[in-house]
């Protein structure tokens, strides 16, 4: 019997080979020997390259749809085809030769639904489908649980439903984003004149809709003024401030209050403490980390990216020391939480630090089994690292480890406590509160000490909490009365780090957390281990720009947005319900057919509809005009008729559909120019001596440059 071991990619193969007895590389498979995980077999041990297979082009359907044309809408394929990737035919061969030979295959990619599609894709291409098929299940790279995943292999039945979920997403994508790529490219060169193509998503449209919507609102919010009646309170231990309940909209209504009461404004009088209530009081421990989690949480407080917070996460997993990264779950089970009682000591030195342990069976809030489904948290695994590992290691991946070590022992400590002060001050019966906090018992904070020595960007929430004096009830005060105008704050622009949540929640409630855990039910938009890369996917466009941490839309953002939002693609609350039946098809509640005929059927509606909405639309003529302006740098030299426009890797003049070929490069002779120096040689004047030029040669040199023959030159003299 033969059985062949299909992991994702080299490096985890590497990691499955040191868990058995005895291997042989062969370059790109491993013979595998071990008699206890795999008598009387012979066992090739094999792997994908990431996407072996990728989508096959419109054109590879039918020729004609290679040219983009609104004619040719919609395109549905027949079937799905995968091909394989140019670049990666060499293993693709190795891989389906085994499959083929293979009586047993085990699928060992990773344990999501990308890692199903990836390894079914393969076996479906490689017409392998009906062989025995079983699933390694597993949530660490640790030997020992890689080994127990080999001798428990899951029917592959049981997985084959997140195949389905994952195919349904991959072709519904791929018939949104062809067809309405094309439809709203199209539509939006004949209304431009230009030849900009533009890149629609089912989800990543969605996420552009959302940040577009708090742009404009920010943008369109106008700030009024209030007004608070304040008071400076001195006793006789000490001063502090506080304020009357109401807000008033107007100076006279807050003077009127305190009229009423024959107080004057600015001037101390004598008064009373009338109510002091002190409250002792807990702050529960933050919840274990799922991927989207761990984004928000390294984003805020460190100003790391999504992307980036993903890859260090894969890097620990890759390296044994933390639990599979991308899950969408904020628990553990019993089984877990044994492990990690039994190395507790051993991760408290790790952060240097010892906290008492008050639930040492973990809390209710951590451990519950009936809530983890396919992955747990993300926690430490057994394997400790060791300090030449850690030598190793960026910063970053020892902050993202550390923090992830101390939220997980969270769940052993005691609370953090403090204690809550509210105080009530009056003159002449009109009333003024404040309150305070003091920190008591420091509990599952001790665990975070390490921050401290760390140069942390964490943005604050909330302002600190006055200081309070030691007060009684009854003492006299006296109490200086003021009125405070403020201006009402536009809401904020979102920071990158904030999107995760803004596309798990469509950007309900996105800056209360605890609103935020209760709105997860609804899915959002993407999934847990894709929306890092939609996020990455319309900055690479050109649709957002982050600048002072915030994201900011951009006038080609703003172009797509005013010309979807009629559609559905521009409702994310329709997409995250797309997302939710996606779901149900992965629970085997759902159905493709049914899924995919909605898909078609939307399509079939945006091009009936999206064409003329773009054409008559004031909105859209007025991004794209603001686009030609900003892209606009001079009068083409060649045709004379077109204008020279900003092609992001160099300046092409707008006519050359016309036939015009003239272009200007953006970097001459090593150095970046800029748009005003492109407009000063395109006005047909010489610029001023530039320096930071270097020849061949590699020698730096300084130069003038002017336009001569239709092309850049530089001037010595």
């Amino acid at each position: 019997m033969k059985t062949v071991i299909l992991a994702e990619k080299p490096s985890q193969a590497r990691v499955y080979a040191e868990a058995f007895q005895k291997t042989n590389n062969k370059g790109k498979y491993i013979e595998v020997q071990d008699t206890k995980l795999f008598p009387n077999q012979t066992v090739v041990l094999t792997w994908a390259i990431g996407h072996l297979l990728q989508p096959q082009p419109p054109s590879g359907y039918k020729e004609e749809w290679e040219k983009w044309s609104l004619d040719q809408l919609p395109m549905f394929p027949d079937s799905f085809v995968l091909e394989v990737a140019p670049d990666k035919k060499d293993q693709y061969q190795v891989v389906e030769r085994e499959l083929k030979a293979a009586d047993h295959i085990i699928i060992a990619t990773d344990i999501d639904r990308e890692g199903e599609n990836i390894a079914r894709s393969i076996i479906h291409k490689a017409g392998c489908m009906n062989k025995k098929i079983s699933r390694l299940w597993i949530n660490s790279l640790e030997a020992e649980e890689v080994q127990r995943g080999f001798l428990n292999l899951q029917p592959g039945e049981q997985s084959e439903r997140l195949y389905t979920e994952a195919q349904t997403r991959q072709i519904s994508d791929w018939l949104v984003g062809m067809n309405a790529s094309r439809l709203y490219s199209l539509s939006l060169q004949q209304r431009s004149g230009k030849g900009d193509r533009y890149s629609v998503g089912r989800v990543q449209s969605s996420l552009l809709m959302l940040i577009y919507q708090r742009q404009l609102e920010v943008e369109s919010f106008q700030s009024k003024p209030f007004f608070d009646v304040k008071a400076e309170i001195q006793t006789k231990n000490g001063s502090f401030e506080a304020k009357v309940h109401d807000r008033f909209e107007t100076d006279e209504e807050a003077k009127k209050l305190l009229t009423s009461h024959g107080v004057t404004a600015d001037q101390k009088q004598k008064g009373a403490i009338d109510r002091v209530q002190r409250d002792m009081k807990e702050q529960k421990a933050p919840k274990l980390f799922s991927l989207s989690g761990l984004q928000s949480a390294m984003g805020k407080r460190y100003g790391y990216s999504p992307d980036k917070v993903k890859q260090i996460a894969q890097s620990l997993y890759d390296q044994k020391v933390l639990s599979y990264p991308r899950t969408g779950c904020e628990y553990i089970t019993k089984n877990e939480l044994s492990y990690l009682k039994a190395q507790r000591f051993a991760y408290q030195e790790l952060l240097n630090v010892v906290v008492d342990v008050a639930h040492p069976e973990g809390q209710k809030r951590h451990v519950n089994g009936e809530k983890v489904q396919e992955h747990y948290a993300i926690v430490p695994t057994k394997t400790i690292p060791t300090d030449s590992q850690r030598a190793k290691w960026s910063e970053e991946e020892w902050i993202v480890y550390l923090e992830v070590v101390a939220t997980t022992l969270t769940t052993f400590a005691p609370p953090y406590e403090y204690e809550e002060t509210s105080v009530e001050a009056s003159i002449n019966g009109l009333s003024f509160s404040a309150s305070g906090k003091v920190p008591k018992k420091e509990g599952w904070k001790e665990l975070f000490s390490f921050r401290k020595s760390l140069d942390s960007k964490q943005e604050e929430s909330a302002e600190q909490e006055p200081k309070l004096p030691p007060l009684q009830e009854g003492e006299n005060a006296n109490i200086k009365p003021f009125i405070h105008e403020g201006k009402t704050k536009p809401p904020r622009l979102y920071t990158e780090s904030q999107l995760i949540n803004v596309m798990k929640t469509c950007g309900k409630a996105v800056e209360d957390e605890e609103l935020t855990g209760i709105l997860n039910d609804i899915e959002g938009i993407g999934t847990e281990a894709t929306r890092d890369e939609t996020i990455k996917k319309i900055k690479k466009g050109r649709y957002i720009e982050i600048k002072s941490k915030k994201v900011h839309i951009t006038p080609k953002g703003r172009v797509l947005c005013a010309a979807v939002k009629g559609s559905l693609l521009g409702s994310p609350d329709m997409t995250a319900k797309w997302e939710q039946y996606l779901a149900k098809i992965g629970e085997g509640t759902g159905s493709q057919d049914t899924f995919l005929a909605n898909i078609r059927k939307f399509i079939r509606h945006e091009i009936k509809e999206g064409s003329s909405r773009v054409v008559g639309d004031t909105l859209v003529g007025q991004y794209l005009q603001t686009i030609e302006q900003e892209t606009y740098v001079g009068k083409c030299p060649s045709c004379q008729d077109g204008k020279m426009v900003d092609r992001k890797t160099f300046y092409g003049c707008d006519q050359y559909k016309n036939g015009c070929k003239q272009t200007l490069p953006k970097t001459i002779f090593e150095k970046k120019l800029t748009q005003n120096q492109i407009q000063t040689i395109l006005s047909g004047q010489t610029t001023g001596k530039l320096k930071g030029f270097k020849s061949k040669q590699g020698k730096s040199f300084q130069a003038k440059l002017t336009l001569e023959n239709k092309r850049i030159k530089p001037v010595f003299n």
